[in-house]
């Protein structure tokens, strides 16, 4: 008998300063992947501008499906904000906008935002493209609509990224499976739905529950 495996699709924004975080983030989704996603019946996988096909129309537009259609979006930030799409100050800002419009009017997409920090210098002299990273990141603390991690290192992103990653599968997976326990049993009538005991919703999940929220001074 062929199982059915779920699958969490993970899409990653960002400009173009951060392109090792980006690699580390496929390594993560491997690393997860071979380590407990496939016990678990399901199979992360990410999507980026990179897997985005050639063809005619505006170029954002055509990454942007894969934004609307996402279980979990991860933001990442440094000094850039990136270029403008023609309806955005920049494609990773036109991303976020619409997956902050989804996670609105739904639980769906998780919204995970991670800041690398950036030198004291740099902040203090900062051209066009920082202030509107800090301008963004400041928006974020000050609405408290979505927390969000700071680090320095591209190690300690992995980290963080794939500890929060695991918990929302691990959280994903027991609830998916006790929704398919619940259909089993109202389809054969051997047990009553209050038999599992009180479901766990994705509206209790979500929300980016594992990360603490930063202070900007």
């Amino acid at each position: 008998m062929v199982s059915r495996r779920h699958v969490l699709t993970v899409f990653m924004a960002s400009p173009g300063d951060v392109a090792p975080e980006r690699a580390e983030l496929t390594s993560i989704v491997n690393r997860i992947n071979r380590r407990s996603a496939q016990d678990l019946g399901w199979l992360v996988e990410l999507r980026g501008w990179e897997d985005t096909m050639p063809g005619h129309g505006r170029p954002q537009g055509r990454i942007n499906p894969d934004v609307e259609s996402c279980d979990v979006f991860i933001g990442i930030l440094w000094r850039r904000w990136g270029t403008p799409t023609g309806l955005s100050t920049s494609g990773f800002h036109e991303e976020y906008e619409i997956a902050r419009a989804r996670r609105l009017n739904s639980a769906e997409p998780d919204l995970l935002m991670y800041f690398r920090e950036v030198e004291p210098s740099l902040v203090n002299d900062a051209g066009e493209q920082l202030k509107q990273v800090l301008a963004f990141k400041a928006r974020l603390a000050e609405s408290q609509e979505v927390l969000y991690k700071q680090y320095d290192s591209v190690q300690q992103f992995s980290s963080l990224v794939e500890e929060h990653l695991t918990r929302i599968l691990q959280a994903r997976a027991l609830s998916q499976r006790e929704s398919d326990q619940r259909a089993v049993a109202s389809a054969t009538g051997r047990l009553s739905p209050d038999s599992f005991g009180p479901a766990v919703t994705l509206s209790a999940l979500s929300g980016n529950p594992y990360m603490d929220a930063e202070i900007i001074a």
